[in-house]
């Protein structure tokens, strides 16, 4: 739940240290406020994921990320709505590969090696069917169009083709 505050930009307490007296940070007091909120599934859903702060991308990133439990299906035993923040902090965090073309030796980036992580710890099928397509941002679709859409290999059989291949790996 600390991350989940981090990630809603909800400030810790300071509560002093029983042994030295100097304060400790403390996510405990506002993880059970914000559970008590009877919105809080609500403000979850709502949660704008494409504009959180720089600086709290990099606190989740140093703090919580490397932990060995912080992943959407360790997480999601003890919260479904958990899992969610957890894996909106993962995705937030996929940094593409650099890898070169054999062909012309141009440095590519490629996302196949970092989706096939966040695909193996997420439960992808179930939010694929949950999926509002009639609720597609905007500029998300411009985007598509615009550098997907030319893209020789962007087309459905070939896209089923590598589908298919991932799931028989």
């Amino acid at each position: 739940m600390a991350a989940v505050c981090v990630i809603k930009d909800v400030k810790p307490d300071r509560i002093p240290d029983p042994s030295t007296g100097r304060k400790l940070i403390d996510y405990w007091g506002p993880s059970k406020r914000i559970l008590g909120d009877m919105n809080f599934l609500q403000s979850l859903k709502d949660f704008d994921k494409d504009h959180i702060k720089t600086e709290i991308m990099v606190k989740i990133r140093k703090d919580y990320l490397p932990h060995k439990d912080f992943k959407p299906h360790v997480v999601a035993k003890a919260s479904s709505a958990a899992e969610v923040m957890a894996a909106v902090c993962v995705i937030k965090d996929v940094k593409p590969d650099r890898i070169s073309d054999p062909s012309t030796g141009r440095k590519l980036i490629n996302y196949w090696g970092p989706s096939k992580r966040i695909l193996g710890d997420m439960n992808f099928l179930q939010s694929l069917k949950d999926f509002d397509k009639d609720h597609i941002k905007t500029e998300i679709m411009v985007k598509i169009r615009k550098d997907y859409l030319p893209h020789k290999d962007f087309k459905p059989h070939v896209v089923a083709k590598a589908s298919s291949a991932a799931e028989g790996e």
